[in-house]
């Protein structure tokens, strides 16, 4: 892991307090690993060459079939 030095205001410092500002960026580091995961994901999603919209229509009715499948049947 890499460790950086950033300058921050001693007001800012003071405010908010060393804990916190040390909470908030690994947040944010935390984040930004999330993001950079979702972006791969999601140009790997879009080189594989799928129909989305039939494959989740395809799921819809799968789903609705099953779910009918299980109604109570009225006599």
């Amino acid at each position: 892991m890499t460790k950086i030095s950033i300058p921050i205001k001693d007001n800012l410092a003071q405010a908010l307090g060393i804990e916190y500002l040390k909470k908030y960026f690994s947040r944010q580091m935390e984040l930004l690993e999330l993001q950079q995961v979702a972006d791969k994901i999601g140009k790997t999603i879009q080189k594989v060459n799928i129909n989305w919209d039939k494959e989740f229509e395809k799921a819809r009715q799968l789903a609705w079939n099953e779910y009918k499948t299980k109604l109570p049947v009225k006599k």
